[in-house]
């Protein structure tokens, strides 16, 4: 079961100050904050450390989000501890109501003597089409760290695909591409596999003679899922240097990815001639198309567009949003 409209009640606190709009996209990449007033006009922003519910110990999380608050209210120039009118928080890792409500208890909490009247939070795959659309209608393809596909009909109904972590689903993410790339290079080195150039690059990387080193550093304490998903920037490597295990990894994860879109695109625009597609996220950030690769196996009623529009302005639409549904 996904969150769909999640309202808790007001976090009490006096208002009787300038009150203000905050949206956070919080990833499993990196934190993004926007401060902006009622009129939504954006008045500071700030990028901090991942924020990542799932993967991080609380302090982590909060401290990262308090960080990087910190500097959007310093680039706003506005007072230490303003009284926001409403905020929206989308957050990697909030999957069900349960993980929806705590999230958002320990974000209340987290936040101190900062002031929300109405504090929202969601997934972060859920400001990605207010951010990068007028009416907030399409398929939002979120692809770094983890990957996730949501979308939105004109009837107000969604549907998902993927974004269950990495256990259950990120397939084309990062990740994926990461753990593909080092099984593809150990199976090289072992000769179950064919040779790949990935195998040395992969080496080089870690600073080894040989595969059987790197598990050293894979199982050692730290090596988290951000590291894995570091080494999908070495698979882009490899396609760039002609080979073709690594083009074939960036090719599946493509694959992978329109699959989740096709499959949102039934469930929500039957018979629709044309549907919005937003990809955004740490993946495409490679010195290819990646996103040509995915329109490549997209019905061709989807049309894609990356777009590096930044998705904590999404969440001020939607807090904004909250307060003209009062």
């Amino acid at each position: 079961m996904r969150p769909e409209s999640f309202s808790p009640p007001p976090i009490k606190g006096y208002n009787k100050v300038m009150k203000y709009i905050l949206g956070v996209d919080a990833g499993a990449s990196r934190t993004s904050v926007v401060i902006a007033d009622e009129e939504g006009t954006i008045l500071g922003r700030a990028m901090g450390g991942p924020a990542s519910f799932e993967h991080q110990p609380t302090g982590i999380f909060l401290a990262n989000i308090r960080e990087a608050l910190g500097d959007a209210i310093a680039d706003a120039s506005i007072e230490n501890h303003p009284t926001f009118a409403a905020a929206c928080f989308g957050v990697a890792g909030v999957n069900t109501p349960r993980q929806q409500e705590e999230a958002h208890a320990r974000i209340a909490h987290g936040l101190g003597e900062t002031i929300v009247e109405k504090l929202y939070v969601l997934n972060d795959v859920q400001l990605v089409l207010p951010a990068c659309t007028n009416d907030g209608i399409g398929i939002a393809a979120n692809v770094g760290t983890g990957s996730n596909i949501y979308g939105r009909n004109r009837k107000g109904e969604e549907a998902y695909a993927g974004g269950l972590g990495f256990i259950l689903s990120d397939e084309g993410s990062s990740y994926w591409i990461g753990r593909e790339a080092l099984r593809a290079a150990t199976r090289s080195h072992d000769g179950r596999g064919p040779k790949t150039a990935l195998e040395e690059i992969i080496e080089q990387h870690f600073g080894v003679s040989s595969m059987r080193e790197v598990a050293h550093y894979i199982y050692e304490g730290g090596f988290d899922k951000s590291r894995v998903a570091a080494v999908a920037k070495i698979c882009a490597d490899g396609v760039a240097h002609g080979d073709k295990t690594a083009r074939d990894i960036f090719d599946r994860a493509a694959q992978e990815v329109a699959l989740g879109v096709n499959t949102v695109a039934e469930k929500l625009f039957k018979g629709e001639s044309r549907i919005p597609v937003v990809a955004v996220g740490s993946t495409f950030k490679v010195p290819f198309a990646f996103g040509e690769m995915i329109q490549g196996y997209l019905t061709k009623r989807c049309a894609l567009m990356v777009s590096e529009k930044d998705s904590a302005e999404g969440a001020i639409k939607l807090a904004l949003r909250s307060l003209t549904e009062q």
